[in-house]
């Protein structure tokens, strides 16, 4: 997994955190800080190293399959490279989607 890729996930994670296990005395933040901002790899509290990894895990079941483009034969009556148009649209889009689901922090297989 991508540092920008576990950053974000970790971003998630820790906001999903606070939401659901804040109390009365506490804000739900999970806790890996060591000293002077460094940051540990591991969650200092056992229950919340779990449900990190169980967090993960899910993220990981996830897979988005993006169709192959397949460019198209020009045909017979073609005069300029106009018929690429729909093909190129089609190249543009699909790469704007690739683009959106890499930012989430989740799977992409490409078919």
């Amino acid at each position: 997994m991508s540092e920008s890729v576990e950053q974000a996930r970790r971003a998630l994670f820790e906001a999903w955190h606070r939401k659901n296990f804040r109390t009365k005395y506490s804000n739900g933040q999970p806790t890996r800080d060591m000293h002077n901002g460094q940051y540990a790899e591991r969650y200092t509290i056992q229950a919340e190293q779990e449900r990190w990894e169980c967090f993960n895990a899910a993220l990981d079941a996830v897979a988005i399959e993006l169709p192959v483009l397949v460019e198209p034969e020009p045909p017979e009556d073609a005069f300029d490279d106009s018929w690429r148009d729909g093909y190129s649209a089609a190249d543009r889009y699909r790469k704007k989607c690739r683009a959106a689901i890499a930012s989430t922090g989740l799977g992409i297989k490409i078919k």
